[in-house]
């Protein structure tokens, strides 16, 4: 089992440290609207932010995603919608920092007060948005990206919701702990790899 986990450690590394570099590039032959559905599946950091967050809202759904789900939907919509008039200088620590607490969070299986659910669906809804910057060659073609991104985000954090709410069974929960734990691992090494590079560019 260690061995396994390992081995799923160093296959976050190896995905972390090299796909970012072409995470924004488009997938030729599958259309603009569908490169931004992936989007979202294809950067590392969005992928984790987003299951945690799904995962996290689901393990005490409804009362947690209730409302914590619209709210994470408009935040999302609006980040993306600052991002196509102009792009925000974020700070790529950020999206791996939130993973990283999400993750946790998951993995404690902490149950959440209201205010906990949203803020953490305000806050990644916004960074996903904000940090998902369309490709400068697709002109007006952008928001149709844009939309696509928005449709791929939300359907990830409601199908992780769905099963950290469905998989309540006997040994299920500790399974999306697991998962969670994963999510911070990997989160933390990508922030460090990011915090490491940024003092040595520094």
């Amino acid at each position: 089992m260690r061995s396994l986990s390992r081995t799923g450690l160093a296959a976050a590394a190896l995905v972390s440290g090299s796909l970012p570099a072409f995470a924004h590039a488009p997938i030729k032959g599958i259309g603009t609207f569908y490169n931004g559905v992936l989007h979202p599946v294809l950067v590392p950091g969005h992928l984790l932010l987003l299951l945690a967050t799904g995962f996290f809202l689901g393990q005490f759904a409804p009362r947690s995603s209730r409302t914590a789900l619209p709210v994470f939907a408009l935040a999302l919509a609006a980040g993306l919608a600052v991002s196509a008039f102009e792009a925000p200088a974020l700070p790529s620590w950020m999206v791996s920092g939130l993973a990283l607490l999400a993750g946790l969070l998951v993995a404690l299986r902490f149950e959440p007060f209201s205010a906990l659910a949203i803020w953490l669906a305000l806050v990644a809804g916004l960074l996903v948005g904000l940090d998902s910057v369309p490709d400068a060659g697709e002109g007006d073609r952008a928001w149709l990206a844009l939309s696509g991104t928005a449709v791929g985000g939300l359907l990830l954090v409601i199908f992780a919701g769905g099963a950290s709410a469905t998989f309540n069974r006997s040994w299920q929960p500790i399974a999306i702990r697991v998962l969670g734990s994963w999510v911070a691992a990997s989160s933390l090494m990508m922030l460090t790899f990011e915090l490491t590079a940024r003092n040595g560019a520094a």
